[in-house]
């Protein structure tokens, strides 16, 4: 294997270690003051940064690592959907509750006026009572068509942020 591919996979090999926690030990680098050395030993009097070492590991070995790092990556995925994800299916969201709420909000405002006009069609003694009855269902066809729309709407939402989530 060339030289440059060798220290290249190395390298890769130990920052992954690093992420892992599989650490021998640390090491301290001393130079200059400044982003690379922000540490101060007043023994030395110089400045350092600490450099963790990896443990020396086969690439046998490694691959098993990186194999069981990759399971449990994905199992620590499924557990954060499945935390978002509410009893109902639906992942939790604020925009889609809220949007849920002044649906609701709206249907039951709806469903007031109807019946309100309905009531007042039934119950007053005029000649043009039956127009109040047929205002009445005129008013709530729309507030239901528009609640059936949107209830729609927030499903097909809810699914999509769903199917992402398991992306």
């Amino acid at each position: 294997m060339e030289e440059k591919v060798r220290c290249f996979l190395d390298k890769a090999k130990s920052e992954k270690l690093i992420s892992m926690g599989l650490i021998k030990e640390i090491t301290r680098e001393y130079g200059p003051y400044g982003l690379k050395f922000p540490k101060y030993d007043p023994e030395t009097k110089q400045y350092y940064r600490e450099v963790p070492i990896p443990v020396d590991v086969t690439d046998e070995e490694f691959e098993k690592i990186c194999r069981y790092e990759q399971i449990n990556h994905q199992k620590h995925q499924e557990d954060d959907i499945d935390a978002r994800i509410e009893e109902k299916g639906s992942v939790k969201n604020g925009a889609e509750k809220t949007l849920g709420v002044f649906n609701s909000i709206g249907i039951v405002i709806g469903i007031i006026i109807a019946a309100i006009c309905i009531l007042v069609g039934i119950f007053a003694d005029f000649e043009y009572s039956i127009l109040f009855i047929v205002y009445g269902v005129i008013i709530i066809i729309p507030f239901i068509l528009s609640w059936a729309s949107l209830k729609v709407f927030l499903n097909i939402s809810n699914n999509l942020h769903q199917i992402n989530s398991k992306l």
